[in-house]
């Protein structure tokens, strides 16, 4: 049973996992930076809706989007929307 608590420590191995754990990190701060822009888009969204819905209640068409709403639109679309204002 002792001898199963020794590991193998050469130093190729030891190499392998301090790659394997930087790898781990990197990829853990990706999922975090994706997750913050998810909810800053998210945000982004929920503030614009209430003012769509104001302006329809009003007969009012919502003025067009610009830079990074439309190329969400255009992505949301296909990206028709791009190719049609010349961008």
């Amino acid at each position: 049973m002792l001898e199963a608590l020794h590991g193998d420590d050469r130093d190729e191995y030891l190499f392998v996992l301090r790659q394997c754990q930087q790898r781990w990190a990197q990829i853990n701060e990706s999922i975090a930076a994706c997750a913050g822009e998810i909810g800053r888009l998210t945000a982004a969204i929920q503030r614009r809706r209430p003012a769509e819905r104001a302006a329809a209640r009003r007969g009012q068409q919502t003025p067009a989007p610009r830079g990074e709403e439309q190329f969400g639109q255009a992505h949301l679309r296909g990206g028709r929307a791009l190719l049609r204002s010349g961008s």
